[in-house]
């Protein structure tokens, strides 16, 4: 065969493969797909229903849609700022060659938000078969795991990660990761959503399984990632507002210059391609955050109430079964004695001088007032503390601690109740009704009638209040929240997934929680007013 037939050859061969790919492949915008009810019927009435006609591939805007498989509907994660993204560009192939594809609704922010799906006619001359499309504003996470049913907090199952970002400036639309998954949580155990703990890895040129850190949604570079459920919170927010208001207003105000606090982000969760409901993703506090020298430094975890640090002056023993020493370390022995002596000086130490030195009082003061705002009623009530690291740093050689808050769904008025439904009862908590948390240095300077610490704490507060905590910020940020959870039709895509889960009906615009932050608030102002005197 000479040159010119070869060539021929590559071009006739060439072109059948691109008029194959188009002829299996439409590319429309969608409004040009959608018909009206006559038009739809039309299409249907002369068509026989199938199961024949197979989607391999709906790609949106040049991405591929999710499918649930058990619900045989896809999901559309709308890019943020994207400019035709209520009119996308839409590209289908099946394994039809004339298949062609019609929608019957227009793609609106009230359709998202009421979390009304569209359906999806795709047919040929004498086929058609129905598909269902959900939009939402979130991000997507689909996690694959082959033993799912049987995670437990104990065991851990391999899976694979999916996470479709749709962040305006998102520099990777798609990560994809191998890693392993387990149940994680202590009361919240016993709800059928349960909150998960994942760690990502990947395989060495060796193919060994190494972490892989990864960052997700913005946040932090990490192999080791949170999923909150939240099924006992009425409104969905408390914990991820509550952690993302210490990250943002306190979490930098410590002597050492670093970020004493995590962050989460919303995003709507699949198993194994099927819905799972609405969760909030995020980063752990552990040595890393903390930025710790593993040899001198010590992250304490405490995750029951109960006051065994007073026990120390009872029988001289430091009961560690409430406490948990998480970092590893060579010199656990003298983990366990600086948190001992920490807690001896703050209950026996009369001199004013030590009590400012033992803990960042900026820190102190800070989540003091801030378990006040929030009523941390599972944090620190008086002398109890729990749901709380402890961490213990070296400042010009001395040990210091810094506190860092943790699981705050029972905040702003809702509390445990033993019998309510799924322990929680909303706003069953007056608003008036304070901590008084006394077990650190503010309560020891207190107790020994120091004449500045009441000084510090009123100026702190009213820095905090011409800020981060000021009715417009607060209020700015309730709304963003309120678009996150109720815009994007998740709030109620949950509901309808865990249906005895704990839900605020009708609350659609966070109205009863930020009026409650408010009142909070003008309550705080008076009584931070008093105590400063």
């Amino acid at each position: 065969m000479n040159k010119r037939n070869i060539l021929l050859c590559i071009i006739i061969i060439t072109l059948f493969f691109i008029g194959f790919m188009f002829f299996y492949y439409s590319g429309d915008k969608y409004e040009k797909l959608i018909v009206d009810e006559n038009e739809w019927n039309e299409i249907v009435n002369k068509r026989n229903i199938t199961e024949s006609i197979i989607i391999s591939s709906f790609k949106i805007n040049d991405y591929e849609a999710f499918f649930d498989n058990s619900q045989c509907t896809y999901y559309y994660s709308i890019i943020e700022g994207k400019k035709n993204a209520f009119n996308p560009k839409i590209k289908l192939k099946t394994n039809k060659k004339n298949a062609k594809i019609a929608v019957d609704k227009s793609i609106n922010e009230k359709l998202i938000k009421d979390n009304d799906v569209i359906h999806i006619l795709v047919y040929t001359d004498t086929e058609f078969c129905i598909y269902n499309l959900r939009c939402t504003t979130l991000p997507i996470l689909n996690i694959n795991c082959a033993s799912f049913d049987d995670i437990t907090k104990e065991d851990s199952y391999k899976m694979d990660l999916f996470l479709f970002d749709n962040r305006k400036n998102a520099t990777s639309r798609i990560i994809t990761s191998e890693g392993k998954i387990h149940s994680r949580g202590g009361i919240s155990k016993v709800f059928p959503k349960l909150g998960y703990k994942i760690n990502l890895t990947t395989k060495s040129l060796g193919n060994n399984t190494r972490n892989n850190d990864l960052s997700l949604l913005g946040m932090r570079k990490d192999d080791d990632w949170i999923l909150y459920a939240g099924y006992n919170d009425q409104e969905k927010i408390r914990n991820v507002f509550t952690t993302n208001l210490w990250n943002e207003s306190c979490a930098k105000n410590n002597m050492f210059g670093i970020n004493n606090g995590n962050e989460f982000k919303f995003v709507e969760l699949f198993i194994n391609n099927s819905y799972w409901g609405l969760y909030a993703i995020g980063y752990p506090i552990d040595e890393k955050q903390m930025d710790l020298d593993s040899e001198n430094e010590y992250l304490f975890k405490k995750f029951q109430y109960d006051t065994v640090e007073e026990d120390i002056l009872i029988n001289g023993n430091f009961d560690s079964g409430y406490y948990k020493l998480l970092n590893k370390t060579s010199n656990e022995k003298d983990a366990w004695d600086s948190l001992k002596d920490y807690y001896v000086k703050i209950l026996t130490s009369d001199n004013i001088e030590e009590l400012y030195s033992i803990s960042d009082i900026n820190n102190v003061i800070d989540y003091y007032l801030y378990q006040e705002f929030i009523q941390g009623n599972d944090n620190a009530v008086g002398k109890h503390l729990k749901n709380v690291f402890i961490t213990i740093k070296k400042f010009n050689n001395k040990n210091v601690v810094l506190y860092t808050p943790w699981d705050n769904d029972l905040s702003f008025g809702n509390g445990y109740e033993e019998g309510a439904k799924n322990f929680g009862n909303p706003y069953n908590i007056e608003v008036n009704k304070t901590i008084d948390f006394t077990m650190n240095a503010i309560g020891a300077l207190r107790d020994k009638n120091d004449s500045n610490i009441n000084g510090l704490i009123e100026k702190r507060y009213k820095e905090l209040r011409k800020t981060y905590w000021s009715e417009e910020h607060i209020e700015k940020l309730i709304s963003d929240y309120s678009k996150i959870i109720y815009d994007s039709g998740a709030f109620k895509r949950d509901e309808i997934r865990w249906p005895a889960g704990t839900y605020n009906y009708g609350n659609t615009e966070l109205t009863e929680f930020k009026n409650y932050i408010f009142k909070r608030l003008e309550y705080l102002d008076d009584f931070i007013n008093k105590t400063s005197k």
